[in-house]
């Protein structure tokens, strides 16, 4: 009896053990999103089960597993809390702290709002800023294509709006083309096939005041903030009293720094503002939540506005296409004036084109750009402008870029304007991020990317069939080690900490190019080197199409593009790419587009019984 009750007491306790080792840990609570006012105290609570102790990160001491700090608001911020069973069990969440901006106004009221009276302009302008009547204009000097839009999600149809403007920058109202003489044309271009509409009527449209998000690129960059800031408070003065303005900048992070107010309460706002670039650029991710910040208010005509500065090198969970639905979604037309001509626009393009906006490009203005006049210009556009239907042809070639040409002549005299629309969305080669840059000789993290590294290691961790690769990179005037050059040492720091957010190990390679990809060549300021020194990702898995193969290295760049469109009329996807040796230029011409390297080696061996050329998979 004794030897029964022993055995199955000892049952007993052994069910116990099994079940309270088979449980995982837990989190009870925890208020992981927090919001304060900048000097407010903030409490972070937090209960978790089944662990022994939380350790949170930038805290010497160990923490209950039913506890909390008392933390005081200073900037927005985030912290690390991982608790532990054991040395080995641990579970990672994110706590957010985020700083409120001042509230300008308390609520937006849009009745009984004046419409703004705009008056004819005596002074020369390229810029829309007066209005005219047609039958006291002397002569329309511009025409000016301002977006497409589509004239309802279920519709396939399109509408061109346009301005006309004389030398005064007056918008030419009450123009009929059957009274005026004057002739309308649009032409379109389908790669070598063009198509031309003429019409005979064009509507006149008026619209209410659109509310207007301004978002500021502060990424690294040579861009006069200061400039930009009083070229802003120029706009304010500009506008109408009733007129709701909102201002956000972003980097890698994205901040709204002046909620949607009204014109006075926005330029009280808007003194003592300080913008210093520094960062990475994720403008997609911005793109998302300005739009849904704009959003936020009852008035269906919004307008967004981006002053650019560098293209979108760090978005982990935003692409264009993103910012295309949404910018549908809400009605928010997309504007992109570009500050530096030396960026690829192809991804703005193909946003204003899809969303109704337009891109304006400062190098086009060269000495006479007035950021002002052109933000009043695309404000006013909203509200005054022409609108005609365009017939979209069916083209044999099935071009995805139409040119478009917009033709308004007069006794043989020709005014035109030009556009490109996307008809579909082309793809191109897998973009690498950036995820961090760092210090000259330094591989050490620095705090302001451990935010971005958090929301990669969640996408790996929620999507564990899917990987990537690091590759770290270095500036020109960096040392070289013989240990393990500068750039191998970063990325292996980023799989590190990959790693210790719970990343599993097999999801993560690295690779090293030093300073043989540099994003600047000439590295003539610390900024360039900044973004020199840096890891980048690459999603490998099969959906992203990761895998290419690289057909020919030049030393000239027009070798290099005749060979991409050579390869490019064999049906290939195909393009170049920049690197240098010794200091010199190197093109590598690639293929691009295999999910797996099996199939990569399979065109390889199709290519190599055609051409005497040594392919490599990259």
């Amino acid at each position: 009896m004794k030897n029964k009750f022993f055995y199955i007491f000892n049952f007993f306790i052994f069910i116990l053990f099994i079940s309270c080792s088979s449980r995982y840990i837990s989190v009870k609570s925890l208020n992981n999103d927090n919001e304060a006012f900048k000097g407010d105290t903030v409490k972070l609570k937090w209960k978790i089960s089944n662990a022994d102790y939380v350790k949170i990160d930038g805290f010497d001491n160990l923490f209950g597993i039913d506890d909390n700090i008392t933390i005081t608001a200073d900037t927005t911020t985030f912290f690390i809390l991982k608790a532990y069973r054991g040395k080995k069990d641990s579970i990672v969440r994110k706590i957010n702290v985020k700083v409120k901006p001042n509230e300008a106004i308390s609520g937006i009221d849009y009745t009984n709002k004046s419409e703004f009276l705009l008056t004819e302009s005596n002074v020369v302008s390229d810029h829309f800023i007066g209005i005219k009547d047609f039958s006291k204009a002397n002569s329309i000097s511009k025409v000016k294509i301002t977006g497409l839009h589509k004239e309802s999600n279920n519709s396939t149809d399109y509408n061109l709006r346009f301005i006309l403007l004389d030398d005064f920058g007056n918008f030419i109202d009450n123009v009929s083309l059957n009274e005026s003489g004057l002739q309308l044309s649009l032409s379109q271009a389908y790669g070598t096939e063009k198509y031309t509409h003429i019409y005979n009527h064009m509507k006149k449209c008026e619209n209410k005041t659109s509310d207007i998000a301004l978002l500021i690129d502060n990424s690294l960059s040579q861009v006069d903030q200061k400039e930009i800031l009083f070229e802003i408070e120029k706009f304010i003065d500009k506008l109408p009293s009733e007129s709701k303005i909102m201002l956000s900048t972003f980097n890698h992070k994205y901040e709204n720094i002046i909620k949607l107010s009204n014109k006075n309460s926005f330029k009280q706002s808007l003194n003592g503002i300080n913008l210093k670039p520094n960062g990475l650029n994720s403008l997609f991710e911005a793109i998302c939540q300005a739009i849904s910040d704009i959003s936020l208010n009852n008035n269906n005509n919004k307008i967004l506005i981006i002053l650019l500065n560098n293209a979108d090198n760090s978005s982990l969970n935003k692409n264009y296409s993103d910012c295309i639905e949404l910018s549908k979604q809400f009605n928010t037309p997309v504007y992109f004036v570009i500050m530096n001509e030396f960026i690829s626009s192809y991804q703005m393009k193909l946003i204003s084109s899809q969303t109704g906006g337009n891109v304006y490009y400062r190098s086009d203005y060269g000495d006479n750009f007035d950021l002002s006049s052109l933000i009043k210009e695309i404000e006013l556009s909203n509200k005054h402008y022409y609108e005609v239907k365009v017939p979209f042809f069916s083209s044999s070639e099935k071009s995805k870029v139409i040119s478009i040409n917009l033709n308004l002549i007069k006794n043989e005299e020709k005014i035109t304007d030009k556009t490109l629309f996307f008809s579909h969305y082309i793809k191109t080669p897998g973009d690498r991020k950036i995820i961090a840059t760092f210090d000259e000789n330094e591989h050490t993290l620095k705090e302001d990317f451990a935010d971005k590294l958090f929301t990669l290691a969640q996408m790996l961790i929620d999507n564990s069939e899917r990987k990537i690769k690091l590759f770290g990179h270095s500036s020109k005037s960096e040392l070289f080690n013989s240990f393990g050059s500068i750039s191998q040492k970063r990325a292996s720091d980023i799989k590190e900490r990959l790693i210790y957010l719970g990343v599993n190990e097999e999801q993560i390679e690295i690779s090293d190019f030093g300073s043989t990809k540099p994003i600047y060549s000439l590295e003539e300021e610390n900024w360039q080197k900044t973004l020199n020194r840096r890891v980048e990702f690459k999603w490998i898995d099969p959906t992203s199409l990761p895998y290419e193969i690289l057909a020919q290295i030049t030393n000239s760049e027009y070798s290099a593009i005749k060979f991409t469109e050579e390869w490019e009329k064999q049906g290939f996807r195909s393009y170049f790419e920049r690197m240098e040796s010794m200091n010199e230029p190197l093109y590598k011409v690639k293929l691009w587009g295999f999910p797996t390297k099996e199939e990569a080696e399979k065109t390889i061996q199709k290519l190599n019984r055609k051409y005497s050329l040594v392919f490599d998979i990259e």
